[in-house]
C-alpha cells in the first residue's frame, strides 16, 4: 500500500511540477510587462533569468529531492520584490506573494510557506527599515512613512495567510492520503472480486481447454496411425523404440508392439548391404545433424524394399543426444520408376545415336552414288575425249572444248553436291539466304513450290551452332517431304518471339497418322538435333491432310563463344 501511495503521490507531483512552469512563465512575462514604466529593463531581465536559473538548474541536477520546490517557495517570494521594486514601491505588488502562497498549497506540503514568509518578512524588514531611514532608491511602499506598529500589523496578516495556506495544503494532503488508502482499499475488494471471477472463469476454460486437448490428442493419434510415413521415436541410450506409428506394419510387415518389444528389430531389418548407413546416423546424431539417407530393407515377407528416412536427434543440456524423433517412408516404386526412365533414357540414347550413325551412313552411301553415278562419268568421258586428242584426232580443238565443258560440269555438280551436303558458311551468309539458296536448287530439280516467312528473327542474336542445326533440320524435313510426301506446295517459316524461336515447315502432301514417337530415320534425326539445344518438337498430320513439322526452342539472354551476346537455347 505504502508503494501504491508513493506511486500516486509522484505522479500528482509531476501534474503540480509541470503546471509550475506555466506560474514561473507567467511570473516571468509579468517582470517585463512591468518594465517600460520605469524602464527598469535590466531588473526585470536580469532578476527573473536568475530566479529561473536557481529553479530550474536545482530541478535539473536534483531531481529526486525536494529542494527545488523549496526554491521555487523563495523564488516566488523573489518575484514578489522584483515587481514593487520594478514599480516603485507600489502597494498592490504584495498581493504577488500572497498569490504564490496560493499557488504553492498544489504541492499539498505546508513547509513550502515557510521559505516565501522568510523571504517576505526579511525584505520588508530589510528593505522597509532602508527606505525609511533615508535611501531614496529603495522601493517597499509608496507611503512617505510606516509606523513600526503597521509593520507588524502587516507582518502578522502576512503570516496569517501564510499559516491558512499551509493549513489548507496539510488538510488537503491528509485529506487525499485518506481518500488513496480508502480508493485502494475499495481497489483491492474488486481486484479480489475480479481474482474469484477470473479463478471460477479460468477454471471453466481449464475444463474446456481440457476436453479441446482431449480431442485434439485424439485426432493426433489417429493422424498418427494413419498416415503412410512411418513416424518413430526412439531412446538414444537403450535403442528402444519409444513410439511407432501403424505405417510400420506396411513397410515392414511387423507391428508397433514388436517394434517396442525388440530394441533391435529396425536394426535386424536392414539389408546387409547398406548396413554403412547406421554409421552415417550414429555419427549425425552425435553432431546433433538432421540426416537424410535411402536403402534398403527386408520385409516380413521376404520382399526387399527402399525406403527412405529422415532423423532429427534431441540434445540434452550438456550437448549429448537423448532421443531421436524421425519419419521413413517406402519408395520402392518410385526407385523402381525412376530406373525405368533412366533405362528408358539411355534405350532412348541408344536409338537417337544409332539414327545418327544411320544417318551418316546414308550420307556417305548418298556422296558415293553422286560421285559414282554422276561425276565419276562425266570425267571419264573428258579423260577418253583427251585421250583422243592426245592421239591425235582431227577435230582436237573440238574435242578440248567438249572436254572443258565435261570438266565444268563436274566441277559443277561436285559444288551442287557440296551444297546439298554441309550449309553456307553462316559467318558469310544468313540463315535466311542459306534456306533461300535450299529452296533454289530444290526448284530447279523438283516440281515443288516453295514459301518462306521469317518473322522477329534477329540473327545477329542466336548462336552459330543453333543456326546450322535448323538448316539441318529444314534440310532434313524437306528431303523427307520430296521422298515420302508427295507434295507440290511446302511454307517454311521462323518465328522469333521473346522467350522463345518456333520454327515450322508445312506441306500439303499425302499426310500420314500420328504416333506417339517418330519411328522414321529422317524424324529421329530431327529430333536428336532439336534435343541438342532442348527444342520440343511436334507433329500434325492426317491422312489426305498434309504435315506440319512444329520445333520450338526456348531462348534466354546469354554469352557466346565470340564474347558477344547472342540467344541460345536453354539447356
Amino acid at each position: 500500500m505504502k508503494n501504491h501511495m508513493k506511486e500516486f503521490l509522484q505522479l500528482q507531483m509531476k501534474k503540480v511540477d509541470a503546471l509550475m512552469n506555466f506560474f514561473l512563465a507567467a511570473y516571468f512575462c509579468i517582470g517585463l510587462m512591468l518594465a517600460p514604466y520605469y524602464n527598469t529593463w535590466d531588473v526585470a531581465l536580469g532578476v527573473g533569468s536568475l530566479c529561473l536559473l536557481a529553479y530550474y538548474s536545482t530541478r535539473y541536477f536534483m531531481p529526486d529531492s525536494s529542494l527545488y520546490r523549496y526554491v521555487l517557495a523563495a523564488v516566488v517570494g523573489v518575484f514578489m520584490a522584483q515587481f514593487i521594486y520594478q514599480m516603485h514601491g507600489l502597494f498592490e505588488m504584495h498581493f504577488f506573494a500572497f498569490i504564490g502562497s496560493v499557488i504553492l498549497i498544489s504541492y499539498r506540503n505546508w513547509k513550502l510557506q515557510l521559505p516565501l514568509a522568510a523571504v517576505v518578512i526579511i525584505h520588508h524588514a530589510v528593505f522597509g527599515y532602508l527606505q525609511f531611514s533615508g535611501r531614496w532608491d529603495i522601493y517597499l511602499t509608496q507611503l512617505d512613512y510606516m509606523s513600526l506598529q503597521t509593520f507588524f500589523i502587516h507582518i502578522a496578516l502576512t503570516v496569517v495567510i501564510f499559516f491558512l495556506s499551509g493549513y489548507w495544503a496539510y488538510h488537503i494532503k491528509k485529506s487525499s492520503d485518506v481518500i488513496v488508502k480508502k480508493s485502494y482499499a475499495i481497489g483491492k475488494l474488486q481486484e479480489a472480486s475480479q481474482q474469484k471471477d477470473t479463478l471460477i472463469a479460468m477454471s471453466d476454460n481449464l475444463k474446456i481447454s481440457n476436453d479441446k486437448l482431449l480431442s485434439i490428442n485424439s485426432e493426433l493419434q489417429h493422424i498418427f496411425n494413419t498416415v503412410k510415413e512411418v513416424l518413430f521415436s526412439m531412446d538414444y541410450s537403450t535403442c528402444r523404440v519409444i513410439q511407432v506409428s501403424a505405417a510400420c506394419t506396411q513397410v515392414f510387415g511387423y507391428t508397433p508392439g514388436q517394434f517396442k518389444e525388440d530394441a533391435k528389430l529396425w536394426l535386424r531389418l536392414i539389408y546387409p548391404a547398406d548396413k554403412h548407413v547406421v554409421i552415417e546416423m550414429e555419427h549425425a546424431v552425435k553432431t546433433g545433424k538432421v540426416y537424410t539417407s535411402r536403402y534398403r530393407v527386408l520385409h516380413k515377407n521376404k520382399d526387399i524394399r527402399w525406403v527412405e528416412t529422415r532423423i532429427t536427434p534431441t540434445l540434452d543440456a550438456s550437448g549429448r543426444p537423448e532421443r531421436i524423433d524421425g519419419t521413413c517412408v517406402d519408395i520402392t516404386e518410385e526407385v523402381i520408376l525412376k530406373q525405368r526412365l533412366e533405362d528408358e533414357r539411355s534405350q532412348h540414347i541408344q536409338q537417337v545415336t544409332a539414327a545418327v550413325i544411320t544417318a551418316q551412313e546414308n550420307e556417305r552411301s548418298f556422296l558415293s552414288g553422286e560421285l559414282h553415278d554422276n561425276i565419276n562419268p562425266v570425267l571419264a568421258t573428258a579423260k577418253l575425249y583427251l585421250e583422243c586428242v592426245a592421239s591425235g584426232f582431227e577435230n582436237r580443238d573440238e574435242l578440248l572444248a567438249e572436254s572443258k565443258r565435261f570438266i565444268n560440269t563436274a566441277m559443277e555438280e561436285i559444288r551442287t553436291l557440296s551444297r546439298a551436303l554441309s550449309a553456307p558458311t553462316l559467318g558469310h551468309i544468313s540463315l535466311s539466304e542459306a534456306i533461300s539458296n535450299l529452296i533454289l536448287h530444290i526448284e530447279r530439280t523438283k516440281d515443288i513450290r516453295f514459301s518462306k516467312h521469317f518473322a522477329g528473327v534477329n540473327e545477329l542474336l542466336l548462336n552459330d551452332k543453333l543456326k546450322l542445326s535448323i538448316y539441318r533440320i529444314v534440310q532434313e524435313q524437306v528431303n523427307n517431304i520430296i521422298r515420302h510426301a508427295q507434295a507440290t506446295e511446302v511454307h517454311i517459316s521462323l518465328v522469333q518471339h521473346t522467350d522463345k524461336l518456333v520454327l515450322k515447315v508445312r506441306d500439303n502432301g499425302k499426310g500420314c497418322t500420328i504416333t506417339d514417337k517418330p519411328k522414321g530415320l529422317g524424324l529421329q534425326n530431327i529430333a536428336s538435333r532439336a534435343g541438342l539445344f532442348d527444342g520440343e518438337v511436334s507433329m500434325q498430320s492426317a491422312p489426305g491432310k498434309g504435315f506440319d513439322l512444329i520445333v520450338s526452342f526456348k531462348l534466354q539472354y546469354n554469352l557466346c563463344m565470340n564474347d558477344s551476346k547472342a540467344y541460345i537455347p536453354v539447356g
